[in-house]
């Protein structure tokens, strides 16, 4: 639940030949489209793209007694933004991965633009 003081996370993942959402791979480019010099057989996971794994975690802060909070009328929801990033590459003996993380830190702000609390289709 979305709320003041609350703390939202979730996993994303990319599997390495996703070519609609990975940015690794590029589908009209021969270096970056999974497959070999044939354009035939699809290469393994490392060979040109990676997985990626995306764990993401919005914590929202109370609001403070500054005049912007108290203006805001509750329309606005602030807080810290964290992401750990896993890139995955090729897979070793054993069934490890290479892989290697990066973690980013920032602040984010939602405002609400609806109180209609069922977002339908048209």
């Amino acid at each position: 639940h979305l709320g003041r003081s609350s703390t939202l996370t979730t996993t994303v993942g990319l599997d390495y030949n996703d070519h609609a959402s990975n940015p690794f791979v590029h589908t009209y480019h021969p270096d970056h489209d999974n497959l070999d010099a044939t354009f035939k057989t699809v290469l393994a996971q490392g060979a040109e793209s990676y997985s990626i794994r995306r764990d993401i975690r919005l914590e929202v802060t109370p609001p403070t007694d500054d005049f912007a909070s108290l203006t805001s009328s509750g329309q606005t929801l602030a807080g810290d933004y964290s992401e750990m990033i896993t890139v995955l590459g090729l897979l070793r003996s054993g069934g490890t991965n290479d892989s290697r993380q990066f973690h980013v830190t920032g602040s984010f702000s939602l405002n609400r633009i609806s109180t209609n609390p069922n977002l339908t289709k048209p």
